[in-house]
Protein backbone atom coordinates (compact mmCIF):
# COMPACT_ATOMS: atom_id res chain seq x y z
CA UNK A 1 0.00 0.00 0.00
CA UNK A 2 2.92 2.44 0.47
CA UNK A 3 4.29 2.06 -2.74
CA UNK A 4 1.13 2.67 -3.86
CA UNK A 5 0.56 5.45 -2.44
CA UNK A 6 4.37 6.90 -3.33
CA UNK A 7 3.74 6.19 -6.58
CA UNK A 8 0.60 8.52 -7.12
CA UNK A 9 2.03 11.47 -5.53
CA UNK A 10 5.46 11.06 -7.33
CA UNK A 11 3.34 11.24 -10.75
CA UNK A 12 2.02 15.08 -10.60
CA UNK A 13 5.86 16.61 -9.51
CA UNK A 14 7.44 14.65 -12.77
CA UNK A 15 4.33 15.80 -14.85
CA UNK A 16 4.65 19.48 -14.31
CA UNK A 17 8.65 19.93 -14.47
CA UNK A 18 8.63 18.25 -17.93
CA UNK A 19 10.30 20.71 -20.70
CA UNK A 20 8.53 22.02 -23.56
CA UNK A 21 11.69 21.76 -25.40
CA UNK A 22 11.29 19.28 -28.29
CA UNK A 23 13.56 17.62 -30.75
CA UNK A 24 12.54 19.71 -33.54
CA UNK A 25 14.30 22.53 -31.81
CA UNK A 26 17.88 20.61 -32.79
CA UNK A 27 16.89 21.10 -36.62
CA UNK A 28 18.03 23.64 -39.47
CA UNK A 29 14.96 23.91 -40.78
CA UNK A 30 13.59 25.02 -37.60
CA UNK A 31 13.50 28.86 -37.65
CA UNK A 32 13.00 31.81 -35.45
CA UNK A 33 10.23 32.30 -33.07
CA UNK A 34 8.69 35.85 -31.72
CA UNK A 35 10.23 37.37 -28.00
CA UNK A 36 8.13 35.28 -25.74
CA UNK A 37 10.26 35.41 -22.66
CA UNK A 38 13.35 37.00 -23.21
CA UNK A 39 15.00 39.77 -25.44
CA UNK A 40 18.48 39.81 -26.24
CA UNK A 41 20.97 42.92 -25.99
CA UNK A 42 24.10 41.48 -27.57
CA UNK A 43 24.74 40.51 -30.33
CA UNK A 44 22.68 43.49 -30.49
CA UNK A 45 22.08 41.71 -34.46
CA UNK A 46 21.99 38.59 -35.49
CA UNK A 47 25.77 38.48 -36.56
CA UNK A 48 28.66 40.30 -34.68
CA UNK A 49 32.32 39.53 -35.11
CA UNK A 50 35.79 39.78 -32.46
CA UNK A 51 38.69 38.20 -32.70
CA UNK A 52 38.15 37.50 -28.76
CA UNK A 53 37.92 33.80 -27.11
CA UNK A 54 34.83 34.88 -25.70
CA UNK A 55 31.59 35.93 -26.15
CA UNK A 56 29.35 37.76 -23.88
CA UNK A 57 25.80 37.18 -24.37
CA UNK A 58 23.10 39.16 -22.17
CA UNK A 59 19.68 40.26 -22.35
CA UNK A 60 16.37 40.96 -20.32
CA UNK A 61 13.99 38.27 -19.19
CA UNK A 62 9.97 39.44 -19.44
CA UNK A 63 8.57 37.15 -17.06
CA UNK A 64 10.18 35.37 -14.02
CA UNK A 65 10.88 31.49 -14.01
CA UNK A 66 12.60 31.38 -17.63
CA UNK A 67 14.96 29.15 -18.44
CA UNK A 68 17.50 29.47 -22.04
CA UNK A 69 19.25 26.08 -23.55
CA UNK A 70 22.09 27.19 -25.52
CA UNK A 71 23.22 25.12 -28.39
CA UNK A 72 25.48 25.28 -31.03
CA UNK A 73 25.46 24.26 -34.93
CA UNK A 74 27.33 21.28 -35.55
CA UNK A 75 28.22 21.10 -39.50
CA UNK A 76 29.23 17.23 -38.98
CA UNK A 77 25.38 16.05 -37.83
CA UNK A 78 23.82 19.29 -39.89
CA UNK A 79 21.85 19.95 -36.18
CA UNK A 80 22.23 22.51 -33.47
CA UNK A 81 23.71 20.41 -30.50
CA UNK A 82 23.69 21.59 -26.63
CA UNK A 83 26.64 23.78 -26.22
CA UNK A 84 28.24 24.81 -22.38
CA UNK A 85 29.16 28.12 -21.36
CA UNK A 86 31.61 29.14 -19.76
CA UNK A 87 31.23 27.54 -16.46
CA UNK A 88 29.76 24.43 -18.32
CA UNK A 89 26.16 25.10 -18.12
CA UNK A 90 23.54 24.57 -21.59
CA UNK A 91 20.66 25.44 -19.73
CA UNK A 92 20.45 28.37 -17.76
CA UNK A 93 18.28 29.30 -14.68
CA UNK A 94 17.12 32.99 -15.44
CA UNK A 95 15.00 33.17 -12.41
CA UNK A 96 13.75 36.56 -11.56
CA UNK A 97 12.53 38.76 -14.82
CA UNK A 98 15.09 41.19 -15.37
CA UNK A 99 19.13 41.55 -17.05
CA UNK A 100 20.75 38.37 -17.90
CA UNK A 101 24.58 37.82 -18.90
CA UNK A 102 26.45 34.32 -19.78
CA UNK A 103 29.99 34.04 -21.74
CA UNK A 104 30.52 31.60 -24.09
CA UNK A 105 33.74 30.63 -25.48
CA UNK A 106 34.08 30.95 -29.75
CA UNK A 107 35.89 28.74 -31.92
CA UNK A 108 37.81 30.32 -34.68
CA UNK A 109 35.09 31.07 -37.77
CA UNK A 110 31.83 31.29 -37.35
CA UNK A 111 29.99 29.83 -34.05
CA UNK A 112 26.24 29.53 -35.42
CA UNK A 113 24.24 29.74 -31.71
CA UNK A 114 20.75 29.17 -31.13
CA UNK A 115 19.18 30.56 -27.77
CA UNK A 116 15.81 28.37 -26.82
CA UNK A 117 14.06 30.24 -23.75
CA UNK A 118 10.86 28.60 -22.10
CA UNK A 119 9.38 28.80 -18.73
CA UNK A 120 10.51 26.58 -16.35
CA UNK A 121 7.05 25.35 -14.88
CA UNK A 122 5.80 24.73 -18.93
CA UNK A 123 5.06 21.43 -19.88
CA UNK A 124 5.18 19.50 -23.63
CA UNK A 125 3.55 21.50 -26.14
CA UNK A 126 3.83 24.96 -24.79
CA UNK A 127 5.71 27.66 -26.76
CA UNK A 128 9.28 28.00 -26.55
CA UNK A 129 10.96 31.10 -27.91
CA UNK A 130 14.07 30.87 -30.52
CA UNK A 131 16.63 33.43 -30.99
CA UNK A 132 19.32 32.37 -33.99
CA UNK A 133 22.44 34.35 -34.22
CA UNK A 134 25.86 33.91 -35.60
CA UNK A 135 29.28 35.53 -34.01
CA UNK A 136 32.56 35.61 -35.70
CA UNK A 137 35.98 35.33 -34.55
CA UNK A 138 38.51 36.06 -36.63
CA UNK A 139 42.18 35.39 -36.34
CA UNK A 140 44.06 38.30 -34.04
CA UNK A 141 46.58 38.72 -37.01
CA UNK A 142 44.01 39.23 -39.38
CA UNK A 143 42.13 41.38 -37.40
CA UNK A 144 45.56 43.28 -36.89
CA UNK A 145 46.38 43.73 -40.43
CA UNK A 146 42.73 45.08 -41.30
CA UNK A 147 43.19 47.70 -38.46
CA UNK A 148 46.46 48.56 -39.55
CA UNK A 149 46.17 48.78 -42.73
CA UNK A 150 43.02 51.03 -42.32
CA UNK A 151 45.36 53.24 -40.11
CA UNK A 152 47.82 53.40 -42.64
CA UNK A 153 45.08 54.86 -44.76
CA UNK A 154 44.30 57.59 -42.98
CA UNK A 155 47.87 58.69 -42.27
CA UNK A 156 48.26 58.83 -45.75
CA UNK A 157 45.38 60.98 -46.47
CA UNK A 158 46.32 63.45 -43.62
Amino acid sequence: MLIVTFSLFSLPAFAAGSSPVTSEVYSTDTGITGNYYITITNPEKTKDSTYKKSYTISGTAKVDNVKILILKYDSDSDKYVKFEDVDGDSVWDIGSAGPFQREIKLDKSDNKIRLIAYLSTSDKGDKVQIYDFTITRWDKSIFDGIFNGAINFFKGIF
